[in-house]
Parts: structure tokens; sequence; C-alpha cells
């Protein structure tokens, strides 16, 4: 799912063979009551027997389509036995009349055969033609008339929905702090120099901007894959804040579950040393390793890391698990009679035949023990999957696949799309197979809830589930995603006391068939057979910053896994030496322990964290500098405080040695990019710095200005300081600005309460300024309030909110740029009153504030900075921005004031 995972549920899309956002907002949880089992009424079976009967009379041709493509078609048609379906929740198609399909080859050489044919059909290809040579599947749009004619072709096995792939929706990430990575290059100069880690998501739309703003350097895209969307984006500046020297890389996983594996391969193959993706596929089977993960075990086996994100598909500890999993077991109710010959119904536990759903998800997947890639599979247990309303008088959805273990294009595999929260799930199944034992299966409403009393745990699977791959739940770094499991540490470290995210996903995951189908242990498929893997193996930081847009702040496990995999990175660059078994023993044994003591089904080892990882493995301390605001002093000019035209400054920049050993011959080089600044004295030496000490340089840096310097602008420099260090040399970047300070003038808004409507329209609240001279050089904007509280609905604040972590506040200028200040930051605390954001105001980033702190007060630098707004016209309407992003909460604009500050000003001396 996609992109970014915040509180409800906020912007998750569910993309179909390439990744299309379709942002959807998760509604409040509606739980629906425990209670006795339900029975079918005779409405919901007659329609579930006129189901059956449109399945068993499909011709062979016919029986190639999905269930639902197939229905589908015939509600197209007209067909006369959809009558009584009078809930039934058609698929639909496009506003072009196609709809998104997977074909399955029966064999790879009739690849040329179908291409053509889908030209002749003016289909849309979705994915490469090289993938249905290499995977014998390929992706496309097409009319829902076309099929049957696609379906007659002999090199065609199977037409099914496209499966849907997940991901688990100047920044730097609140992690650096939490897990201690600052600390880890302070004490050991630990950057990741000489690694390179790598990333699959959906895309790096904005990789440009974010190599431009400085928060990425250059990365190494696969040709042809970069995607479409900014999770990516967002999971490399995670990297990269984590491990700063570290090369990157990236390649899309959305571009089917084929190329997805290639592409694993590839980058393994582009020298890549650390992979994490954020992605799953809803077939991917929870009881056999596919053909992602068997990618995933082919570049470990090479030496290659390899981390995923767990999921975000909830877990029975915190009451919230989507997931049923077991064996199946028929229900001692008595089919009702038109039902009486189609096979028993499965009892979930309550001695019924339904499951309720009590929290929507994205969808319903049914997944069970046999044998299953990319191109066929010989399932023969045939499982049929249904949704009926919460009377269960009538059937909404259905999945009706049919599986009889011939012909190769048997798929253990039924998928239906999300349903709401009180309806139920059934599963028959129809045809006993001819498997040892009958298999066990897994059904789970994806990011959605069943009733707690039946559900299970077991919601993580697939390739993060390889036996070495490391599969990362998620801790928030601040405030938690869902304001009630407890918030993170920032800027603290993390302890034992913090807890996973709420929406983790649980393991452990039990392993039923071999890659190739062969059962682990033979003669059973059950519960009790195959093997156990420990899943989640760790857990990592969440709810951090980046800069990709739609990303900050950026939850769930898509962003833990990028922090554990940075922390191997910095491992693996410190000790080159281990082997990735003695890797992994660094990170699980030197793991908080958090939640139940000792390893555990939802945080697995714990939270990584990298200096006790370190510092067990024998890493050497480093030196590693850090340096001070540079210090300017005039040596020609008027004498006044301000670097203005036809004068000559210099520079002093002390540094720190903030490592573990000392830093030796240590040389500073500045320079600048700006325009007619001329840096008259560029090198100098500082003396040697031990651990903790501090020097500047021996000989002033010095810069003149010409007279035609203009004034107010800016001059950037850059400090380079080579030393004894893996770290070196580093750059420290300064600017200042030219000129004495103008007019500064307050602002204040007089207009009554403006109501920030919920999960709705962003609103505004104007001020007219005027009187105001010229360009703006400077703002700063106060949420104002005359009597700080946490009560809902205060109006004595400046903006009253019961869960500001709902808010995207923004400043708009008069010529229509703007700045976004807050973004969802706060979480479930209320209100911000005497708030004043500032960019030179040296307070602590706003986005860094947790609920606990509520009301929030005091001086903060804002999301994105102020600065973004100067040289705009001062007079004119500026307008402060709210929006409430997701549901349940509402509240007020009451009272705010800007301050705007006039340009600079310079007195040029005589040349």
């Amino acid at each position: 799912m996609n992109h970014e995972f915040n509180r409800g549920l906020r912007a998750i899309t569910a993309p179909i063979a390439l990744a299309l956002g379709l942002a959807l907002t998760a509604s409040a949880h509606a739980q629906a009551t425990d209670g006795p089992a339900a029975t079918m009424q005779a409405g919901a079976a007659a329609q579930i027997a006129v189901l059956q009967q449109i399945k068993t009379s499909k011709t062979a041709q016919q029986d190639k389509i999905g269930s639902r493509l197939y229905l589908a078609l015939l509600k197209q048609r007209g067909d006369a036995r959809l009558a009584s379906l009078t809930e039934f929740q058609f698929l639909t198609t496009g506003k072009d009349g196609r709809t998104p399909v997977d074909i399955l080859l029966s064999r790879k050489d009739g690849a040329t055969a179908l291409l053509q044919k889908l030209a002749a059909l003016d289909a849309e290809l979705l994915s490469s033609k090289e993938g249905a040579y290499r995977d014998g599947l390929i992706s496309a749009r097409l009319r829902l008339a076309d099929l049957e004619s696609l379906a007659a072709m002999s090199q065609i096995s199977r037409i099914r929905e496209s499966v849907g792939a997940v991901t688990h929706a100047i920044n730097v990430s609140e992690g650096v702090q939490t897990h201690g990575a600052d600390d880890a290059l302070a004490t050991y100069g630990a950057t990741g120099a000489g690694v390179k880690l790598c990333a699959l998501s959906d895309g790096v739309n904005s990789l440009a901007t974010s190599i431009a703003s400085g928060d990425l350097p250059a990365v190494d895209v696969l040709p042809g894959q970069a995607g479409d969307g900014d999770e990516g984006t967002a999971m490399l500046e995670i990297l990269h804040d984590m491990a700063p020297s570290a090369t990157l890389g990236f390649a899309s996983a959305f571009n089917g579950e084929g190329q997805f594996a290639q592409n694993i391969r590839d980058l393994a193959t582009d020298g890549c040393n650390v992979i994490v993706d954020d992605v799953i596929y809803y077939d991917e089977s929870p009881f056999q390793d596919g053909p992602v993960a068997q990618a995933v075990n082919d570049v470990t086996a090479a030496g290659v890391l390899y981390f995923s994100s767990a999921g975000n598909e909830n877990n029975k500890a915190d009451g919230n698990s989507g997931t049923w999993e077991g064996d199946f077991h028929a229900s001692a109710a008595v089919n009702p009679a038109p039902l009486t010959g189609i096979g028993p119904l499965h009892d979930f536990g309550d001695g019924g035949v339904s499951i309720p759903i009590t929290d929507s998800g994205s969808a319903s997947v049914l997944l069970w023990a046999e044998s299953y890639d990319l191109s066929g599979g010989v399932a023969s247990t045939d499982y049929d999957l249904y949704l009926l309303n919460s009377s269960m008088t009538s059937v909404v959805n259905a999945s009706t696949d049919h599986q009889n273990g011939s012909g190769g294009d048997d798929i253990p595999y039924e998928y239906i799309g999300s349903g709401s929260s009180g309806q139920r799930l059934v599963v028959n199944r129809v045809a006993a197979g001819t498997t040892s034992s009958v298999p066990m299966f897994n059904l789970i409403v994806f990011r959605g809830q069943l009733t707690q009393s039946l559900a299970t745990t077991g919601a993580t699977r697939g390739h993060s589930a390889a036996a070495a791959a490391f599969s990362t739940a998620a801790t928030p770094a601040g405030a938690s995603w869902d304001g009630i499991t407890p918030d993170g540490p920032n800027p603290g470290l993390f302890t034992s006391v913090n807890a996973s995210e709420s929406f983790t996903s649980d393991g452990p995951r039990r392993i039923i068939l071999s890659p190739t189908g062969v059962e682990l242990t033979p003669g059973n498929r059950t519960s009790t057979g195959g093997v156990l893997r420990q899943k989640p193996d760790i857990t990592a930081a969440d709810g951090v910053s980046t800069s990709a847009p739609g990303f900050d702040p950026f939850y769930g496990t898509s962003a833990a896994a990028p922090h554990a995999a940075a922390i191997a990175g910095l491992l693996k660059s410190e000790l080159p030496a281990l082997a990735p078994a003695d890797i992994r023993n660094l990170l699980i044994s030197t793991a908080i322990d958090i939640e139940v003591p000792g390893v555990d089904v939802s945080t697995g080892a714990g939270i990584v964290m990298p200096v006790p990882a370190l510092q067990a493995g024998g890493a050497i301390p480093q030196p590693y500098l850090s340096a001070g605001s540079a210090k300017f002093t005039q040596v020609s000019g008027d004498g006044d405080a301000f670097i203005e035209p036809n004068e000559t400054w210099s520079i002093s920049v002390a540094l720190t040695n903030i490592g573990g050993a000392t830093a030796k011959n240590i040389k500073g080089t500045l320079s600048t990019v700006t325009p007619k600044a001329k840096i008259t004295t560029a090198v100098s030496p500082y003396a040697n710095l031990k651990a903790t000490k501090t020097g500047k340089n021996t000989t002033p840096f010095v810069f003149k200005l010409p007279p035609s310097f203009p004034c107010g602008g800016t001059i950037a420099f850059s400090l380079s300081v080579s030393y004894n260090s893996g770290a070196s040399p580093q750059s420290f970047p300064f600017s200042t600005e030219t000129g004495g300070t103008g007019t500064a003038k307050n602002f204040v808004y007089s207009g009554s309460p403006v109501a920030i409507p919920d999960a709705g329209a962003a609103v505004t609240a104007p001020i007219n300024v005027s009187g105001f001279s010229g360009t703006v050089s400077d703002v700063n904007l106060t949420i104002a309030g005359s009597s700080c509280n946490t009560d809902i609905g205060s109006t004595t604040v400046g903006i009253d909110h019961s869960f500001v972590g709902d808010l995207e506040i923004s400043l708009i200028a008069p010529n229509g740029s703007s700045a976004k200040l807050i973004d969802n930051a706060g979480g479930s605390g209320n209100n911000f009153c005497q708030t004043v954001l500032d960019d030179q105001g040296g307070g602590p980033g706003i986005q860094s504030i947790v609920s606990s702190s509520a009301p929030f007060t005091g001086s903060f630098t804002p999301a994105n900075p102020l600065a973004a707004l100067n040289g705009s016209t001062g007079n004119g309407t500026w307008a402060l921005q709210a929006k409430d992003t997701a549901g349940a909460d509402t509240g007020s604009i009451r009272a705010f004031k800007i301050r705007l500050t006039g340009p600079k000003v310079c007195n040029v001396p005589t040349p």
C-alpha cells in the first residue's frame, strides 16, 4: 500500500500492476460486537448456489478466466443468472472500459503469440515484454469483452485480476538520534563509507528535487526502473541520514513480481551490499518461499544483507488482528439446502460458518499451503471465499476460482476487495484435493480487523519472512501513529520501555513447502507441519521526517526497514571483515528487548542500535569533527557590525572533535560559489584535537566583496576539512547575508475563529497588510493565545484542535508563495498556544513535538523554512491555512500574528 502510513491510514493505495496512487482515508474504528455464531440465511445460501452453478458450468476456455473477471463479463452481457445477486459488488472497469489483468502463459515460448494478440486487441501493456519471456506472465489492461477471445489461445493458462502490491505510505530522520546513529558517527566515525545501500519501493518522483535540496546525494537508479511515487525517495533519505557516506541505489518493486525479483538480483549485481524494500504482493504465500523470496534467498546466499518491512497488517497482542490462520475445520452446522452438495463450510472456532470484519481494510485474501509460482500452480484443494452482509442474508462479494490440480494453472489464492465493518467472511472447501493432508490456510483482511475472539497471529508473510531476510517491525521515534501506543523518546535514545506501533504485523511464520513445492514434513501440511520461522526479526524507528512530498512524517514498517538497513550498513562499513551471519548476530544480540521478555512475535529481538553492535563487534574509535558557527570580523570597511559591499572580512570556524580518538593533521580549505565574492586566504591548519576538545583555525580565512555586491545578498561558503579519519574529508556549508536588519512590524489577525473541518478542505484566516515598505527579508509566525490549556474547543488558545497530528499548517504570502510550517506533528495532543515559528529562533523542530507536551508552547523551527517567503511584497493579503487530514477530530484557527521584516540596509563605503 502506498504511501506513507499515517494516522487514519492516510494516503494508502493499492497499486494494480503499476504504482497507481489511490488515496484512502480510513473511517473511525467501528467495532462489531462479538456474539453468538451467525447462521447463514436462505437468501445467501441461494446466491452461493447460483455462483457455484456458474462456476461448474464454465467451459474449459472460460475456466481460464478468474471468477470475478468472468462475473463482471456476465454482468456486462446481462446474464439472467445474476438477477438474485442484489448486493453483489461486481468488478468495475476504468472509464475506457478496460480493466487490469495478469495473463499467465502455459509455456514461455508462447510469449510472441500472446503479445501479437494483445496488440490486435488494442490492449495496454502494464509490464515489460521481457517479463513475458522471462516469467511467463504479462500484465495488461483490456476490455472484458476480449477475455474469452484471449482465453481461447492455447498458449494461455489463466487470466486473473492483476495482483496488487502494497508498501508497508533539509529534513533529518529523528531515527538518527533515537537509534544513536549520531553517537555511532561521533565515537567510531561510522558513516557508511565504502558501502552501497539500495532500496526498492514504488518510485522516486522527487529524486531530483531531493538531490537539489541536499537531502540526497546522487542515486544509482537501475535503467527503466525509477517507478512512480515517492516512497522510494523517502526511504533513500532515511538511508542517507543514517549512513551519510554510503552510496545509494534504487529500483522500483511495482512493475510486477517477476520484475521485482529480477530487480533484487540486478541490484546485487550492481554492487549493493545492503538491500531494503517495503513491498508485499497480495498473492505472496505465507507457506512457501515464492519467486520474490527466492530472489532474496539468492542474494543473501551471495553475501547481501536484505531487509524488508514486516507489514502494517496489525497483530493479536494489540487486539487488532486482521488474520485467521490455521487448519480447515468443517462446521458442524448443516449447510443450507441449496449448498448440500458443495462441500463443507469452515468453522472459525465459534461453531458457526463465518468470521466478522470489525474494521474495514483494503482487501481480503485467502491463501493455502499448496505450491504456486508466477507462471502457474498445482493446487488441488478447491477453497472459495465469500463476503456476506452482516445479517448473512446476501452475498456481497466472492472469489470462486476453480482449483483441481491439473493443467498447471491452479493457484491457491482467492481475492476480493475490501469489506465493511459488520460484514462476514465465509470459507468453503468446495472439493478436497490430492495432498497428503488438508492444507492449512491463511485468511487476512489487509489493514483491517477481524473479531478478536476468533482472530489469530500470523500476519507477516512473503519474502520478508525469507530465512535470511531481516523482517522489520516499527516503533515510533517520536509521536506514535495512533496516539495510543506510547510515544518514542526523540530526541533521546530508545530504551526497553518503548513499544511497537499497534499496526505492525506479527508472526511467527510457518513454512510448509520448499520453493519447488516439496513438503518439508512429508505427509503434513497442517498447522503442526513444516518449520516455524521467528518473524519479525527486529524493530526500528518510524514516524520520522523526510522532504519527500507526503512523507513528513513517514510512518509504518516502510520507514522502519531502511533505518535497520542503514544500521547494518554502518556495521559493514566499520567492520568489513565480518560475514553476514556475524552482522546478523551483532544486530540481534545487542537489540533492546521490548514488550514481552525475550524474542516475541511482534518485535522479534527488539530495537536495533548501532553503538552497542559496533562495540560488541570490536570497532575501533575514530576522530570525528563537528563545526561551530562561523564568526566574522571586519578587516576593512565602515566599522559597523554588518557585512556590506566594498568590505573585507575574516572568518574563524571552531571545530570540535566529538569522536573517540585524537584528530591529527587537520587542514581547512574555504571556498564559495557566490559570484563576485572573492576569498583571499583560503587555507588554514588546525592544531591536533583530542576527543571532546575544540580549536579554531590558526590563520583566519579572509574574503572581500566588491562595491557592486547586492545589499541583502547571500554568500554561500563551504569549509572542507581533511584529517586522520575514515570520515575525512568532511564538508561544512554555511552562509551569511549582507546588510543590516530592516524595520520589523507585527500584524495581528483580528477576524472571527475559522472552523477547521474534519478531514475536509483547507481553510484560511487572512491578514490584510498595508503600510509596509518594500519586500520582506524575514518572516516569523506566532500562533497566539491569551491562556494556554489542553481543553477541547478552548477559546483562549491560538489554534484549538483535539488531535493536532491531523493538521497541516501553512503560511501563504500575497504573491501566492507558501511554506508548510507544521506537517502532522504532535499526535493526539491538544492545541497550539503561544507557539513561535522562527527559522533563526534556535528552538527545536516543530516536527519533534510529542503529544505528552501539549499544549504546544515556545519557540520552534518550522517543518519547512519561512525563508521561502522572503522576497515577497509585504503589502497585500497574507493567510494562515489549516487542513485536517484525518477523521474524528476538529478545531479552529483563533489567534495568530505575523512579524514581517523589511529590506536589508547597507552603508556602502567609498571605494
